[in-house]
């Protein structure tokens, strides 16, 4: 009877060996699957922390884009009222140009009338020179 109880026990160890043998066969493949995702995780934190980094680089291209874009936008602006005011002073040298003709025109009458007017009055006292040069 204690020889069944021996063989009993011992194919008992034996049962409790194949499971711990397949338990252990189990544990290793999930240490190894578990080493393969804790690798891809660790992957993709850093995959992560470099996408963080490159939103916040862009966050910063955008907002200085924005300010260069305000700038623009005034300087714009600014030339559109010196292109105003440069209209505006072409115009007044327009008017300016057109007087400065018409007073050379007049300018230009008055030397005439005044060449004239000379010839006129000194025409006989010329005459009278002359006369009396060739008495």
């Amino acid at each position: 009877h204690l020889q069944e109880l021996v063989e009993h026990l011992q194919h008992k160890v034996q049962g409790f060996e194949r499971d711990k043998i397949a338990s252990d066969g189990f544990a290793a493949h999930i240490r190894k699957d578990l080493a393969r995702e804790q690798a891809r995780t660790d992957e993709l934190k850093r995959s992560l922390a470099v996408t963080q980094m490159d939103v916040e680089a862009c966050k910063k291209d955008i907002s200085q884009n924005q300010v260069n874009s305000q700038k623009f936008r005034s300087d714009l602006e600014e030339a559109k009222l010196d292109i105003s005011d440069l209209r505006g002073n072409h115009s007044k040298i327009d008017l300016l140009a057109q007087s400065t003709a018409n007073c050379l025109s007049q300018n230009e009458l008055n030397v005439r009338q005044l060449e004239k007017t000379l010839e006129s009055r000194l025409q006989p006292d010329l005459e009278r020179l002359r006369e009396d040069q060739t008495k």
